[in-house]
């Protein structure tokens, strides 16, 4: 019994001392953060100088190392992944007074899957801060303007596809024109699950694949008249979508679109189409396109 208590207390001291370690570990990680920032952050930086300055330093001082996704243990062991780089950004942004957020790099030229970098909003401007590639210090770091908080690609027509939306609005309304190019496309996963409502510019003409992928806050959708093809799982588990209206002008729906669309009560469709039975069809019934929620 002596045995077993003392194996009990020892598991219990080890416990304790870990804990104390990760805290200390953290607060030594804030106290090297704020040397940093009284030594190279002064007033009278702009916010934009303050985050270069910051993606700087966070790059060329520490070194891409597997195994550490904290901005706290990548000061402790000398480097770090993209999201311990995109955390370290992050957290000096904040103590500096800038809006900084992680997203997801993962559809840029040469990214992983999984890749990370921040994004700061500055005087209405988006701007990407990457300081995580892979390699020794020094690494290279890049700052760059997102327009308007849109990742997109210009189509073979001069035309817009958008990518991703990491803008920071719950409440979107999707602009027409991006740098005077007219938006025709919702890419694949284009918008992330903290977005409530979406509208939709009249320029739109595809909803490609998982345009709404897992968009788990979101409520509603306004689909313009333009509208001409949705793909597959466009709106896969918006499981807070109430509601949304199919426009006439409508002629592709290439699959089913409202798995797991729990709270979808009321559905609307364009003259192409038919619903019976809670079953979506061509409007000639020859097509089953999917077997809608119970509504």
């Amino acid at each position: 019994m002596l045995k077993k208590i003392t194996s009990i207390l020892l598991c219990v001291i080890i416990l304790i001392l870990t804990c104390n370690c990760n805290v200390y570990a953290k607060s030594d990680a804030n106290t090297v953060l704020q040397d940093f920032i009284n030594n190279n952050i002064t007033s009278n930086m702009s916010n934009y100088d303050k985050l270069v300055a910051i993606t700087k330093y966070v790059a060329e001082n520490h070194d891409y190392k597997e195994g550490y996704n904290t901005y706290s243990s990548m000061i402790e062991n000398g480097g770090g992944t993209c999201i311990a780089s995109t955390s370290m950004i992050c957290k000096l942004c904040s103590m500096v007074g800038i809006d900084c957020r992680s997203r997801s790099g993962a559809k840029e030229s040469g990214a992983g899957s999984a890749h990370v970098n921040a994004i700061a909003l500055i005087d209405g401007k988006y701007y990407v801060a990457e300081a995580g590639y892979a390699g020794t210090r020094p690494r290279p770091y890049n700052v760059f303007e997102e327009p308007m908080g849109y990742m997109y690609t210009i189509n073979g027509d001069n035309t817009v596809t958008i990518e991703q939306y990491d803008g920071f609005d719950e409440n979107v309304t999707v602009p027409s024109k991006i740098d005077g190019r007219n938006v025709t496309v919702i890419g694949e996963r284009a918008f992330n699950s903290n977005v409530k409502s979406v509208v939709i510019p009249n320029t739109v003409t595809k909803l490609e694949d998982n345009a709404f992928y897992f968009c788990i806050e979101l409520e509603k959708v306004t689909l313009p008249n333009s509208l001409v093809e949705m793909g597959k799982d466009v709106f896969y588990y918006c499981n807070k979508l109430q509601s949304i209206k199919i426009p006439d002008s409508v002629q592709v729906i290439k699959g089913a679109n409202f798995k797991y669309c729990t709270s979808l009560k009321n559905i609307s469709v364009g003259k192409n189409f038919t619903i019976e039975d809670n079953i979506l069809y061509s409007a000639d019934k020859t097509k089953i396109i999917e077997a809608l929620p119970r509504i």
